[in-house]
């Protein structure tokens, strides 16, 4: 039985319905990523689940749940981005899902380098996989122990500037990549970001963690699916006294950089100080009620006695007075004073009460009731708070069935 372990799925990659030599060379590519499944000790109890690959009579490829209907020399990397979709389907809610590559020195310490989709992450994983240990090009999954579990898959490298999209596989072995030792956890993230006119060398710094989080969550898979997804998410960040983000030009005058974070970065690092809002599971009912219940044309209605409230939301965190909200189609960060009122809408409030929240905590402004009725009207045409504008008291909003406040602080 051929069983390859992608971060934590096992599947029993079955190619008996492929002819040869297609599937040998199948079983070559996939070689660095097989183990022996009472080995594994994966610990998540899982099943090896089967992943059955075979040519119909049409000529097409089934790809486990999927049918492959190009070319045979397109068919490895079909393969390829199955076998990852249908692992992140297993692994969410257990593991986070990072889109980034993943490399480790010899004694298991892990760097995941965040990035988008044709940012460079294969490159890095080709050109420091000869220093440091290869994990991933693709995806790296961490444990809430900071346990990291690899995916050793082909690489899938791009063909040419000019075929962006089109990719073929290579095995790790083939490109001369080091072997990533069996037990990895978590040293760093690092944020890729590549500058082609950067004229000095390559820099490596600390962010803030509102920053990483606005970045690497549009690089993660299934987050909502998470336990307090951005508690989860903001600790890994600030592991290794990170966030961390690396500007550079050319990948391969990083390898020290890297290999430096990798080996310094061992213990995590105090977080910055951050506030948390509790996270709340919706029901489609409650997000199509938040999301009819506040247009803009209502928004425009907001006066300085018209109550609101947060809107219904998933995770939410403040720190260095921004606040970084997360929805379930979208994530907002939220400067300033935008940041205070949010905050200070732990319970509802008159749009006139907030504005003494804001003096005390920014000080008096000429001009403060129109700044702060007109961020609330943002807030509210962005649905982060809903309104009554029927110009409820607050009490009597406390006591009505449907517009209780759903959020408050937890730390």
């Amino acid at each position: 039985m051929f069983v390859i372990d992608a971060f934590g799925a096992q599947w029993a990659l079955d190619l008996t319905g492929l002819e040869e030599p297609l599937a040998s060379s199948l079983r070559r590519l996939w070689s660095r990523a097989r183990v022996t499944p009472s080995a594994t000790g994966t610990g998540i109890g899982d099943d090896v689940q089967p992943f059955v690959v075979a040519r119909a009579p049409d000529g097409t490829v089934s790809l486990g749940e999927g049918v492959h209907r190009g070319s045979d020399d397109d068919l490895p990397y079909a393969l390829s981005r199955a076998l990852t979709m249908a692992s992140l389907r297993r692994r969410a809610g257990r593991s986070l899902l990072l889109h980034a590559a993943g490399l480790a020195l010899p004694d298991g310490s892990t760097v995941a380098l965040v990035g988008a989709s044709g940012t460079g992450k294969t490159t890095a994983s080709r050109a420091l996989g000869r220093a440091l240990g290869y994990v991933s090009d693709e995806t790296v999954a961490i444990d809430p122990d900071g346990r990291v579990r690899p995916w050793a898959k082909p690489l899938s490298v791009v063909v040419g500037p000019e075929s962006r999209w089109e990719k073929h596989e290579h095995s790790p072995d083939e490109l001369g990549l080091l072997r990533a030792p069996d037990v990895l956890h978590l040293s760093a993230v690092v944020v890729l970001f590549r500058d082609p006119g950067l004229a000095g060398p390559p820099v490596l710094e600390q962010i803030d963690l509102v920053t990483a989080i606005e970045l690497v969550v549009p690089q993660s898979s299934s987050l909502l699916a998470l336990e307090r997804p951005l508690d989860r998410l903001a600790t890994l960040l600030a592991t290794g006294e990170g966030p961390w983000r690396l500007t550079y030009r050319e990948i391969e005058d990083c390898t020290d950089l890297i290999v430096e974070v990798a080996g310094t970065a061992r213990a995590r690092g105090a977080a910055p100080e951050v506030e948390w809002v509790s996270s709340q599971e919706l029901s489609v009912d409650q997000r199509s009620e938040d999301m009819a219940e506040t247009t803009g044309e209502r928004a425009e209605g907001v006066t300085m006695s018209t109550v609101v409230r947060r809107s219904r939301h998933r995770d939410a965190l403040t720190s260095e007075a921004r606040t970084i909200v997360l929805h379930p189609a979208a994530t907002t960060l939220l400067p300033g004073l935008a940041s205070v009122l949010w905050e200070a809408l732990d319970r509802p409030r008159t749009v006139a009460e907030l504005v003494g929240d804001a003096e005390a905590t920014m000080g008096r402004h000429p001009q403060s009731d129109a700044m702060v009725l007109e961020t609330v009207r943002d807030l509210a045409r962005a649905r982060l708070v809903v309104s009554r504008v029927d110009t409820l008291d607050a009490a009597a909003l406390d006591a009505s069935p449907d517009a209780e406040a759903v959020d408050n602080p937890v730390h």
